[in-house]
């Protein structure tokens, strides 16, 4: 019992159909071809993408600062309806934003703030973004991390973790975690059925000890193997005839 490509459709609606992320992407880019990518992406200079890889450490480094995006191309959708913007930096503004998606939403990491330069790749031309199977990839890179995550002394987990939360909350109703959102409606993503709150505190030692002892108590009926049963009868969603079927390994681009 895993999370599967059916979970991150019916959680985040994200496609698990389309074109491996892989698929001629390089892990990491020569510095002559990373700056030409963000010259054509972002329309910045050399000297600037040179600045923005300096930001975050002292030293180069690949990333990008997520804020340093926003602040760079907010506004954008005011200027272009006043018609003071040209297609190409419309698109360098689209590109900055879908970047910041791939660092929050599909590949997010334990900075919080930063996001793979080499992910342009993935944006490059912008028409084809649509191709590639995102749910796939954003599966992928959570279990990456969660197996990460359970080594000893690691403290944070990288990845889409309200995928995570949404998963175990519709599973596993003995643990009494959820608390369901009054204005979710059968048919909307599952990810936005419940309120996600007191994530940051700090003293969950109580609760930590709780939720083990209902584990280790745990029965075949206290868990729900198949949560969208009830949606897919009633036609809220579709059935799994329509859903694509993949059997093989899971792969992200990093």
């Amino acid at each position: 019992m895993t999370i599967t490509p059916d979970d991150v459709v019916q959680i985040l609606r994200l496609s698990v159909d389309g074109k491996d992320v892989r698929d001629e992407f390089t892990k990491l880019l020569e510095w002559p071809k990373l700056y030409s990518l963000t010259k054509k992406c972002l329309g910045w200079d050399e000297e600037t993408s040179t600045t923005e890889f300096k930001r975050c450490m002292k030293y180069r480094t690949r990333q990008f600062n997520m804020g340093t995006l926003i602040d760079m191309f907010k506004g954008t959708k005011e200027k272009e309806e006043k018609g003071t913007l040209t297609d190409e930096k419309v698109n360098h503004a689209a590109t900055a934003y879908l970047l910041r998606v791939l660092g929050c939403v599909i590949f997010p990491n334990t900075s919080g703030n930063r996001v793979d330069a080499n992910l342009l790749q993935l944006l490059d031309p912008l028409d084809k973004v649509h191709e590639y199977s995102w749910g796939t990839a954003c599966h992928a890179w959570l279990t990456k991390e969660s197996r990460k995550a359970s080594r000893l002394g690691i403290s944070q987990v990288a990845g889409n973790v309200s995928l995570l939360q949404t998963w175990i909350y519709d599973h596993f109703h003995i643990l009494g975690l959820a608390i369901e959102n009054p204005t979710w409606a059968k048919g909307d993503p599952r990810g936005t059925k419940y309120v996600f709150d007191d994530n940051h505190s700090r003293t969950k030692e109580q609760q930590l000890i709780r939720l083990r002892e209902i584990l280790d108590e745990l029965k075949a009926q206290d868990v729900c193997f198949y949560p969208y049963k009830e949606d897919r009868a009633d036609g809220h969603i579709a059935g799994r005839s329509d859903l694509a079927l993949y059997f093989g390994p899971l792969w992200h681009p990093t």
